[in-house]
């Protein structure tokens, strides 16, 4: 704040919010060189807040303690999102300091996903065991969250409004689940993520009983692919490049980059399941030491199936760490 002149950061947004204070709190956390306070909704009055707190129970009461707090800010102030009322008040600008701070993760947030990934891996691996065992995608999806239930976390893909992804044949990045029993000869995409401290992880795997060689090709494909991408990955390499290998080699092993290729090569991961920069073709961006991304290439070939494999990767200075440990057969 100080190195871009800002007196007074007010969040707003929920996980910039959860970012800073790893707690979940409706209402403004606003931010000076000298002092954090949070005007919060009057249900968070018997929580403890360890900042200066104030309480609004109404709209009227929101107003009146903001311009309160505006009559003690003196410069410029920034809001993490545009809002009217914040700029009406504070004469308030949005700025993107807290989208470029989460962007690079320290040892402490690093550890809390690659416990969540932990979880998420063991998750993945006790589904597998029953998943062509007569499961439609409902049970399977829920086998996936009693095993959360049983280690206190929950599904990461809430942050994102959406759930899990066990889904058969799939041409789609995400489909609803089915009451359709899951075949042997099927094509499984598995897509999961759980939150644990706050933290998310997000590993997707492919797996068939008893796949056709198209289904088996199809995957191998897939599987050297991804790797070839994970083998490029190191700060400073643009984001861009990554997806123009991708499609790049889609194209030189017979698929079309642009009728298989449904969705971006991965995204950033920390309070939410996906944060930026995401992973796309008009992302100039370099990778920098410290994110934490996913790197998910998917192949969807109509008559074959899908096949998706994803990992949650650690950028290191000339380097990775793949972070979960999942078998990637099929």
């Amino acid at each position: 704040m100080k190195e871009k002149g800002i007196n007074c950061l007010i969040l707003k947004d929920r996980f910039n919010k959860e970012w800073a204070l790893n707690k979940n709190i409706t209402g403004y956390l606003i931010i000076t060189q000298n002092k954090t306070s949070i005007i919060a909704s009057n249900a968070h009055r018997h929580e403890n807040i360890e900042y200066d707190v104030k309480f609004a129970a109404s709209r009227e009461e929101y107003q009146q303690l903001l311009e309160e707090k505006a009559e003690e800010i003196t410069g410029k102030a920034k809001t993490d999102t545009k809002s009217e009322k914040l700029e009406e008040i504070f004469d308030a600008e949005p700025t993107d300091i807290i989208q470029q701070l989460r962007k690079i993760k320290t040892e402490k947030e690093i550890k809390k996903i690659k416990k969540a990934c932990q979880i998420t891996s063991e998750a993945l691996e006790n589904s597998r065991k029953t998943l062509f065992n007569g499961k439609n995608e409902y049970q399977a999806i829920n086998h996936i969250h009693q095993y959360y239930a049983e280690n206190g976390v929950q599904d990461a893909f809430i942050t994102n409004k959406s759930l899990t992804l066990v889904n058969a044949n799939c041409l789609t990045a995400h489909a609803e689940p089915r009451k359709r029993t899951i075949q042997k000869e099927d094509l499984i995409i598995v897509d999961s993520g759980c939150r644990h401290q706050k933290y998310c992880s997000d590993i997707t795997r492919t797996y068939s009983k008893k796949p056709s060689k198209q289904k088996k090709q199809l995957f191998k494909d897939l599987k050297d692919i991804q790797q070839t991408i994970l083998e490029e990955i190191k700060a400073g390499k643009k984001i861009s490049e990554l997806v123009e290998l991708r499609d790049q080699m889609a194209e030189e092993k017979g698929y079309d980059a642009r009728e298989h290729i449904l969705y971006s090569l991965g995204h950033s991961i920390g309070v939410q399941v996906h944060e930026k920069p995401s992973l796309n073709h008009s992302n100039n961006e370099k990778l920098k030491e410290g994110m934490v991304v996913t790197i998910e290439p998917g192949l969807h070939v109509p008559g074959t199936g899908g096949a998706r494999i994803e990992d949650t990767v650690l950028v290191k200075e000339n380097s990775y760490e793949i972070l979960n440990e999942v078998d990637k057969e099929l």
